[in-house]
């Protein structure tokens, strides 16, 4: 299906916390999918993502923008934020 990574990102708000989570998914067709939504908490972030479709199978999350941790996850999903041309 894809590959789904859940990743932080900073808080933007004197009442936010540092930051928030969220979450895309990677086709192999080269779409990816991500909510408009942000979530205080990363269990949150991923009940929100197997609404659309994530499935506990190969996962990456994100700490730091420059750092990846391969876990587990996969499936489908929401808006598509790129494609590749081809």
């Amino acid at each position: 299906m894809g590959e789904w990574e859940f990743y932080r990102i900073p808080g933007c708000g004197a009442d936010e916390p540092p930051f928030l989570w969220t979450w895309q998914c990677r086709h192999p067709d080269g779409n990816v999918v991500a909510p408009s939504e942000t979530f205080r908490f990363l269990l949150d972030c991923v009940a929100h993502a197997k609404l659309h479709g994530y499935r506990g199978g190969p996962l990456r999350t994100r700490r730091e923008p420059s750092r990846m941790t391969p876990l587990r996850g996969s499936a489908p999903a929401l808006r598509v934020v790129s494609a590749r041309a081809g």
